[in-house]
């Protein structure tokens, strides 16, 4: 399990670095051309990140039924 946070703080760090380089570039674009620009931010994941956040997810549920069941079979 620790992996999948350190996992999950370099993917936020990633991110960060590249918000802030579009920033930088839409602030240059924008004194170049005179005008305002904004950053309209949209996430795209590849498969592989996306199955393996699922199977997290369901590993987890399972573990909370197991958990559920044990309190109240008792």
């Amino acid at each position: 399990m620790n992996n999948y946070y350190i996992f999950i703080d370099n993917l936020q760090q990633v991110e960060i670095e590249k918000l802030r380089k579009y920033d930088l570039l839409a602030n240059k674009l924008g004194l170049i051309h005179e005008c305002k620009t904004r950053i309209i931010p949209y996430l795209e994941i590849s498969n592989r990140i996306k199955a393996y956040i699922q199977s997290n997810k369901k590993e987890r549920n399972i573990r909370g039924e197991r958990e559920e069941r044990k309190r109240t079979s008792k």
